[in-house]
Protein backbone atom coordinates (compact mmCIF):
# COMPACT_ATOMS: atom_id res chain seq x y z
CA UNK A 1 0.00 0.00 0.00
CA UNK A 2 2.94 2.37 1.10
CA UNK A 3 4.16 1.96 -2.55
CA UNK A 4 0.70 2.25 -3.98
CA UNK A 5 0.82 5.82 -2.43
CA UNK A 6 4.24 6.66 -3.05
CA UNK A 7 3.67 5.76 -7.13
CA UNK A 8 0.64 8.26 -7.12
CA UNK A 9 2.66 11.07 -5.35
CA UNK A 10 5.22 10.89 -7.34
CA UNK A 11 3.17 10.46 -10.64
CA UNK A 12 1.04 13.83 -9.48
CA UNK A 13 4.62 15.29 -8.73
CA UNK A 14 5.73 14.82 -12.42
CA UNK A 15 2.38 15.76 -13.69
CA UNK A 16 2.67 18.77 -11.98
CA UNK A 17 5.61 19.68 -13.90
CA UNK A 18 4.01 19.99 -17.65
CA UNK A 19 1.70 22.48 -18.25
CA UNK A 20 0.82 24.16 -21.40
CA UNK A 21 1.11 27.86 -21.54
CA UNK A 22 -1.44 30.09 -23.90
CA UNK A 23 0.41 33.21 -24.85
CA UNK A 24 -2.00 35.96 -25.68
CA UNK A 25 -0.08 39.46 -26.89
CA UNK A 26 -0.61 42.51 -25.22
CA UNK A 27 -1.40 45.83 -27.47
CA UNK A 28 1.94 46.76 -29.24
CA UNK A 29 2.70 50.43 -31.31
CA UNK A 30 1.68 49.98 -34.85
CA UNK A 31 5.29 49.53 -36.64
CA UNK A 32 6.10 49.95 -40.24
CA UNK A 33 6.82 47.15 -42.85
CA UNK A 34 8.81 47.35 -45.76
CA UNK A 35 9.50 44.44 -47.57
CA UNK A 36 11.30 43.88 -50.86
CA UNK A 37 13.09 41.35 -52.77
CA UNK A 38 14.37 43.11 -55.99
CA UNK A 39 16.02 41.77 -58.89
CA UNK A 40 18.87 43.31 -60.62
CA UNK A 41 18.01 45.17 -63.90
CA UNK A 42 16.21 48.13 -65.06
CA UNK A 43 12.84 47.02 -63.25
CA UNK A 44 10.11 47.91 -62.57
CA UNK A 45 10.80 47.10 -58.72
CA UNK A 46 8.13 46.90 -56.57
CA UNK A 47 8.20 47.45 -52.71
CA UNK A 48 5.20 46.80 -50.12
CA UNK A 49 4.78 48.79 -47.18
CA UNK A 50 2.62 47.47 -44.81
CA UNK A 51 1.93 48.39 -40.34
CA UNK A 52 2.38 45.41 -38.18
CA UNK A 53 -0.26 45.30 -35.48
CA UNK A 54 -0.76 43.21 -32.50
CA UNK A 55 -2.42 40.24 -34.52
CA UNK A 56 -2.56 41.13 -38.06
CA UNK A 57 -0.66 43.29 -41.01
CA UNK A 58 -2.20 46.11 -42.37
CA UNK A 59 -1.91 48.07 -45.73
CA UNK A 60 0.53 51.36 -45.40
CA UNK A 61 -1.06 53.82 -47.60
CA UNK A 62 -0.12 57.32 -47.79
CA UNK A 63 3.83 56.53 -47.31
CA UNK A 64 6.53 58.61 -49.20
CA UNK A 65 9.58 56.07 -50.25
CA UNK A 66 12.55 57.52 -51.79
CA UNK A 67 15.06 55.85 -53.53
CA UNK A 68 18.96 56.40 -53.54
CA UNK A 69 21.18 54.13 -55.72
CA UNK A 70 25.25 55.42 -54.61
CA UNK A 71 24.16 58.74 -52.59
CA UNK A 72 22.64 59.77 -55.34
CA UNK A 73 18.73 60.71 -55.36
CA UNK A 74 17.08 58.52 -58.02
CA UNK A 75 13.06 58.64 -57.91
CA UNK A 76 10.56 58.43 -55.63
CA UNK A 77 8.37 55.19 -55.58
CA UNK A 78 4.70 55.47 -56.96
CA UNK A 79 2.15 53.47 -55.13
CA UNK A 80 0.38 51.15 -56.98
CA UNK A 81 -2.68 49.82 -55.55
CA UNK A 82 -4.32 47.74 -57.81
CA UNK A 83 -3.14 44.14 -56.44
CA UNK A 84 -5.75 43.51 -54.34
CA UNK A 85 -4.36 39.86 -53.27
CA UNK A 86 -1.70 41.51 -50.60
CA UNK A 87 -2.23 42.61 -47.55
CA UNK A 88 0.62 45.27 -47.78
CA UNK A 89 0.44 48.23 -50.04
CA UNK A 90 2.93 48.15 -53.19
CA UNK A 91 4.58 50.67 -54.13
CA UNK A 92 6.86 50.92 -57.65
CA UNK A 93 9.72 52.59 -59.52
CA UNK A 94 12.12 52.15 -62.14
CA UNK A 95 15.81 52.38 -62.37
CA UNK A 96 19.07 50.67 -63.08
CA UNK A 97 20.16 48.37 -60.24
CA UNK A 98 23.74 46.52 -61.36
CA UNK A 99 25.72 44.88 -59.40
CA UNK A 100 27.93 46.73 -56.72
CA UNK A 101 25.35 49.09 -56.63
CA UNK A 102 24.18 50.56 -52.82
CA UNK A 103 20.39 50.58 -52.76
CA UNK A 104 19.21 53.09 -50.01
CA UNK A 105 15.15 53.35 -49.06
CA UNK A 106 14.05 56.79 -47.53
CA UNK A 107 10.50 55.90 -45.93
CA UNK A 108 8.47 58.91 -44.32
CA UNK A 109 4.88 57.25 -43.40
CA UNK A 110 1.58 58.72 -41.07
CA UNK A 111 3.16 55.54 -38.84
CA UNK A 112 6.68 57.16 -38.67
CA UNK A 113 9.68 56.61 -40.95
CA UNK A 114 12.30 54.07 -41.32
CA UNK A 115 14.91 53.26 -43.78
CA UNK A 116 16.94 50.51 -45.20
CA UNK A 117 20.03 49.71 -47.28
CA UNK A 118 21.61 47.17 -48.88
CA UNK A 119 24.03 46.28 -51.94
CA UNK A 120 23.47 44.57 -55.45
CA UNK A 121 25.80 41.09 -55.17
CA UNK A 122 27.63 40.10 -58.19
CA UNK A 123 26.46 37.09 -59.56
CA UNK A 124 29.25 34.33 -59.06
CA UNK A 125 27.82 31.32 -59.85
CA UNK A 126 25.69 29.65 -62.85
CA UNK A 127 23.66 26.67 -63.75
CA UNK A 128 25.60 24.61 -66.55
CA UNK A 129 22.84 22.03 -67.60
CA UNK A 130 19.10 21.04 -66.60
CA UNK A 131 18.23 17.58 -67.84
CA UNK A 132 14.24 16.83 -67.32
CA UNK A 133 13.09 12.89 -66.89
CA UNK A 134 9.20 12.04 -67.14
CA UNK A 135 9.06 10.20 -63.61
CA UNK A 136 5.23 9.02 -64.18
CA UNK A 137 2.97 11.63 -61.76
CA UNK A 138 6.40 13.97 -61.72
CA UNK A 139 8.83 15.40 -64.23
CA UNK A 140 12.17 15.37 -62.48
CA UNK A 141 14.61 17.91 -63.46
CA UNK A 142 18.83 17.23 -62.36
CA UNK A 143 19.97 21.04 -62.29
CA UNK A 144 23.68 21.42 -62.43
CA UNK A 145 25.01 24.28 -60.67
CA UNK A 146 28.85 25.68 -60.50
CA UNK A 147 30.55 28.40 -58.15
CA UNK A 148 33.01 30.43 -59.48
CA UNK A 149 35.09 30.29 -56.13
CA UNK A 150 35.16 34.18 -55.46
CA UNK A 151 34.50 34.79 -51.85
CA UNK A 152 32.11 33.59 -49.90
CA UNK A 153 28.76 32.80 -51.72
CA UNK A 154 25.12 32.10 -51.39
CA UNK A 155 22.66 31.13 -53.84
CA UNK A 156 18.75 30.78 -54.41
CA UNK A 157 17.11 28.10 -56.94
CA UNK A 158 13.41 29.03 -58.18
CA UNK A 159 11.26 28.37 -60.87
CA UNK A 160 8.59 29.82 -63.11
CA UNK A 161 6.04 28.42 -64.95
CA UNK A 162 5.25 29.28 -68.63
CA UNK A 163 2.64 28.10 -71.08
CA UNK A 164 1.36 29.73 -74.08
CA UNK A 165 -1.73 28.77 -74.78
CA UNK A 166 -3.81 29.19 -78.29
CA UNK A 167 -7.56 28.42 -79.29
CA UNK A 168 -7.69 27.52 -83.05
CA UNK A 169 -11.55 27.56 -84.25
CA UNK A 170 -12.96 26.41 -87.51
CA UNK A 171 -14.90 28.66 -88.87
CA UNK A 172 -15.37 27.24 -92.43
CA UNK A 173 -13.29 25.39 -95.04
CA UNK A 174 -9.55 26.45 -95.27
CA UNK A 175 -10.69 29.36 -93.08
CA UNK A 176 -9.78 29.45 -88.85
CA UNK A 177 -9.36 31.73 -86.43
CA UNK A 178 -6.92 32.42 -83.36
CA UNK A 179 -7.00 33.23 -79.89
CA UNK A 180 -3.93 33.39 -77.41
CA UNK A 181 -3.41 33.68 -73.92
CA UNK A 182 0.32 33.59 -71.93
CA UNK A 183 0.31 32.75 -68.49
CA UNK A 184 3.74 32.93 -66.14
CA UNK A 185 3.21 31.63 -62.49
CA UNK A 186 6.18 30.75 -59.79
CA UNK A 187 6.05 27.19 -59.11
CA UNK A 188 7.55 25.78 -55.41
CA UNK A 189 10.37 22.88 -56.16
CA UNK A 190 10.16 19.70 -54.18
CA UNK A 191 13.70 17.80 -53.18
CA UNK A 192 14.01 14.96 -51.12
CA UNK A 193 17.08 14.03 -49.65
CA UNK A 194 18.87 16.28 -51.93
CA UNK A 195 22.29 16.97 -50.60
CA UNK A 196 22.65 20.06 -51.58
CA UNK A 197 19.29 21.76 -50.42
CA UNK A 198 18.19 19.51 -47.80
CA UNK A 199 19.89 17.68 -44.71
CA UNK A 200 23.02 18.90 -42.89
CA UNK A 201 22.83 22.62 -41.02
CA UNK A 202 24.02 24.99 -44.02
CA UNK A 203 26.36 26.51 -41.64
CA UNK A 204 25.61 30.53 -41.82
CA UNK A 205 22.48 31.46 -39.72
CA UNK A 206 22.42 31.58 -35.99
CA UNK A 207 22.33 28.11 -34.51
CA UNK A 208 19.85 29.34 -31.70
CA UNK A 209 16.66 27.55 -33.07
CA UNK A 210 18.86 25.11 -35.60
CA UNK A 211 17.66 26.59 -38.53
CA UNK A 212 17.29 24.47 -41.88
CA UNK A 213 18.68 21.76 -39.52
CA UNK A 214 17.64 18.14 -39.95
CA UNK A 215 13.85 17.82 -40.64
CA UNK A 216 13.39 21.46 -41.08
CA UNK A 217 12.51 21.89 -44.98
CA UNK A 218 14.70 23.94 -47.15
CA UNK A 219 11.25 26.72 -48.43
CA UNK A 220 13.17 28.89 -50.77
CA UNK A 221 16.06 26.21 -51.81
CA UNK A 222 18.64 28.35 -50.43
CA UNK A 223 21.98 27.42 -50.01
CA UNK A 224 25.61 28.19 -50.24
CA UNK A 225 29.16 26.99 -51.61
CA UNK A 226 30.31 25.11 -48.97
CA UNK A 227 27.34 22.31 -49.91
CA UNK A 228 29.45 22.14 -53.36
CA UNK A 229 31.96 19.63 -54.15
CA UNK A 230 34.62 21.47 -56.12
CA UNK A 231 32.60 24.35 -56.54
CA UNK A 232 30.56 21.98 -58.20
CA UNK A 233 27.31 20.13 -58.04
CA UNK A 234 24.01 18.22 -58.68
CA UNK A 235 20.39 19.83 -57.79
CA UNK A 236 17.30 17.18 -58.14
CA UNK A 237 13.94 18.55 -57.84
CA UNK A 238 10.57 18.10 -58.87
CA UNK A 239 7.12 19.14 -60.08
CA UNK A 240 4.47 17.38 -59.90
CA UNK A 241 2.50 16.68 -63.34
CA UNK A 242 -0.79 17.97 -61.52
CA UNK A 243 0.95 21.24 -60.95
CA UNK A 244 2.65 21.91 -64.48
CA UNK A 245 -0.08 20.95 -66.39
CA UNK A 246 -3.45 21.69 -64.69
CA UNK A 247 -4.03 24.94 -66.64
CA UNK A 248 -7.87 26.07 -66.52
CA UNK A 249 -9.24 25.83 -70.38
CA UNK A 250 -11.07 29.51 -69.58
CA UNK A 251 -12.39 30.09 -72.70
CA UNK A 252 -15.70 30.64 -72.97
CA UNK A 253 -17.49 28.64 -76.00
CA UNK A 254 -16.08 25.25 -76.86
CA UNK A 255 -16.68 24.11 -80.51
CA UNK A 256 -16.55 19.93 -81.40
CA UNK A 257 -14.10 21.09 -83.87
CA UNK A 258 -12.29 23.74 -81.75
CA UNK A 259 -8.23 22.12 -81.12
CA UNK A 260 -6.54 23.77 -78.27
CA UNK A 261 -2.78 23.78 -78.00
CA UNK A 262 -0.40 24.66 -74.94
CA UNK A 263 3.21 24.99 -74.83
CA UNK A 264 4.86 24.73 -71.74
CA UNK A 265 8.32 25.68 -70.34
CA UNK A 266 9.89 26.43 -67.15
CA UNK A 267 12.87 28.64 -66.23
CA UNK A 268 15.01 28.14 -63.83
CA UNK A 269 16.90 30.58 -61.89
CA UNK A 270 20.41 30.57 -59.75
CA UNK A 271 20.35 34.01 -57.85
CA UNK A 272 23.00 35.87 -56.15
CA UNK A 273 21.94 36.41 -52.94
CA UNK A 274 23.72 38.02 -49.75
CA UNK A 275 24.81 36.47 -46.65
CA UNK A 276 21.72 38.51 -44.42
CA UNK A 277 19.11 37.19 -47.07
CA UNK A 278 19.87 34.00 -46.89
CA UNK A 279 20.09 34.07 -42.79
CA UNK A 280 16.74 35.79 -43.11
CA UNK A 281 14.86 33.31 -45.99
CA UNK A 282 16.50 30.31 -43.64
CA UNK A 283 14.44 31.78 -40.36
CA UNK A 284 11.29 32.20 -42.43
CA UNK A 285 11.87 28.23 -43.33
CA UNK A 286 11.98 28.09 -39.73
CA UNK A 287 9.15 29.94 -38.97
CA UNK A 288 7.49 27.31 -41.69
CA UNK A 289 8.23 24.17 -40.26
CA UNK A 290 7.77 25.46 -36.83
CA UNK A 291 4.22 26.88 -37.22
CA UNK A 292 4.47 29.93 -34.93
CA UNK A 293 1.57 31.12 -36.08
CA UNK A 294 0.38 29.02 -33.13
CA UNK A 295 -0.65 31.23 -29.80
CA UNK A 296 1.45 28.28 -28.23
CA UNK A 297 4.28 29.81 -25.92
CA UNK A 298 6.96 28.91 -27.88
CA UNK A 299 11.18 29.52 -27.76
CA UNK A 300 11.42 33.34 -29.24
CA UNK A 301 11.90 33.14 -32.94
CA UNK A 302 14.46 35.75 -34.03
CA UNK A 303 14.05 36.70 -37.57
CA UNK A 304 16.64 39.23 -38.99
CA UNK A 305 15.67 42.31 -40.66
CA UNK A 306 17.71 45.51 -42.33
CA UNK A 307 14.67 48.00 -41.78
CA UNK A 308 15.98 50.19 -39.44
CA UNK A 309 12.98 51.35 -37.29
CA UNK A 310 10.83 48.83 -38.37
CA UNK A 311 9.98 45.75 -39.48
CA UNK A 312 10.92 43.69 -42.92
CA UNK A 313 13.97 43.11 -45.40
CA UNK A 314 15.19 44.78 -48.25
CA UNK A 315 17.23 42.86 -50.88
CA UNK A 316 18.39 42.57 -54.37
CA UNK A 317 18.60 39.19 -56.43
CA UNK A 318 21.21 39.07 -59.00
CA UNK A 319 20.43 36.12 -61.49
CA UNK A 320 20.51 33.82 -64.32
CA UNK A 321 18.08 32.17 -66.19
CA UNK A 322 17.90 28.82 -68.23
CA UNK A 323 14.79 27.66 -70.14
CA UNK A 324 13.52 24.18 -70.76
CA UNK A 325 10.76 23.55 -72.48
CA UNK A 326 8.43 20.31 -71.28
CA UNK A 327 6.16 19.33 -73.41
CA UNK A 328 3.00 20.89 -75.63
CA UNK A 329 -0.72 19.58 -75.17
Amino acid sequence: MKNILLSILFGLVLSSCVRKVTYEPTEVQDRVIINAQLTSGPGPHTIYAGISKTKTVAKLRGARICCYVNGEYVCEAVCDDTERNTMQTPYVFDTELTPGDRLYLDVTSPIGDVYAETVVPSLNGRITTITAEDKGDEMEFAIEVEDFGVGSNFFMLSCQHRYDRKLIRYISAGNYSYREKNFSERITLSHRDDPILDGAYLGSVNNMNDMLGTGIPNVYCIFSDKKLKDSKGTINVSISKKVLYSTSLDYEVYLEQDYIKTQHWVDFSLSQITKEEFDYLAALSSLKAYNFDSSDLLEEAVVPSNVIGGEGFVSVFTEERKTLSVGDE
